[in-house]
C-alpha cells in the first residue's frame, strides 16, 4: 500500500557545479605565480589555466581558472549558502583586486533514497514509457540506474536517475528549490507507479 513514509530520507546536495567571471584578467607573469600555495592551498599551473584547491574549509572544492578567458569554473561546494564565501576566499589568494561577475549554476547535483529498497526498475519503465510528461531511459546492460527525463522544456536538462536500492540522484538542477520541486515528482511517480502495480496484481 502506498504512503507518503516511502519518502523519509530527504535529499541532499551532494556537488554545486558554478562559473563567474573576473576582472581583471590575471596576469601570467606576476598575479599567477603569486596565488599563494601553501601546505593547504596547492596550485597546478597548466598551460591555459590553473587548478586551485584547498583555499576553502572544504578541501574537496576546486577552482579552475583559464587564463584567456577570465573564465573561472568552481566544483565540490555541497552548500549553497557556502558558495560566495568559497569564491571570496579563492580571490583573496592573489595580490591584485579581482572583482566576480555574477555566478552562475550549472549544476546541482542531489542525492537521497527511498525507504524501500526493492524497486523493480523494468516494471517502473514499463509503467511510464509512454508518458507525455516524461522521458525514460533504462537499459541495464548499460547502466544500472534509470533516467527519468522531463518533456517540460523549462526542466528539459534536469532528470532523476532511479536504482534499484532506492537510492537516487537528481542531476541539472539550478537552484535550491527545485529540490523540493523534484523530490515531490519523484514521490507522484512513486505513487502512481504503486498504484498501478496494485491493481494489476
Amino acid at each position: 500500500m502506498w504512503t507518503e513514509k516511502f519518502f523519509t530520507i530527504y535529499p541532499k546536495i551532494v556537488n554545486i557545479k558554478a562559473h563567474f567571471r573576473i576582472s581583471p584578467r590575471p596576469r601570467s607573469s606576476e598575479n599567477w605565480e603569486n596565488c599563494q600555495c601553501t601546505d593547504l592551498v596547492s596550485s597546478t599551473l597548466h598551460r591555459n589555466f590553473c587548478v586551485v584547491k584547498g583555499c576553502t574549509a572544504n578541501p574537496s572544492t576546486t577552482f579552475t581558472l583559464f587564463k584567456r578567458a577570465r573564465f573561472v569554473n568552481i566544483t565540490g561546494v555541497k552548500n549553497l549558502d557556502k558558495l560566495q564565501e568559497s569564491i571570496s576566499q579563492f580571490l583573496s589568494l592573489f595580490d591584485c583586486d579581482l572583482v566576480p561577475s555574477s555566478v552562475t549554476i550549472d549544476n546541482i547535483c542531489v542525492s537521497g533514497s527511498l525507504t524501500n529498497n526493492n524497486i523493480n526498475l523494468s516494471d517502473f519503465y514499463k509503467c511510464f514509457k509512454n508518458s507525455k510528461d516524461y522521458r525514460l531511459d533504462y537499459n541495464p546492460l548499460r547502466f544500472c540506474g534509470l533516467s527519468i527525463g522531463f518533456q517540460d522544456p523549462i526542466y528539459k536538462k534536469r532528470k532523476i536517475i532511479l536504482f534499484h536500492s532506492g537510492k537516487f540522484n537528481f542531476v541539472g538542477l539550478k537552484c535550491a528549490s527545485e529540490i523540493r520541486l523534484f523530490h515531490m515528482e519523484l514521490l507522484v511517480l512513486m505513487r502512481d507507479f504503486c498504484t498501478t502495480t496494485t491493481k494489476e496484481q
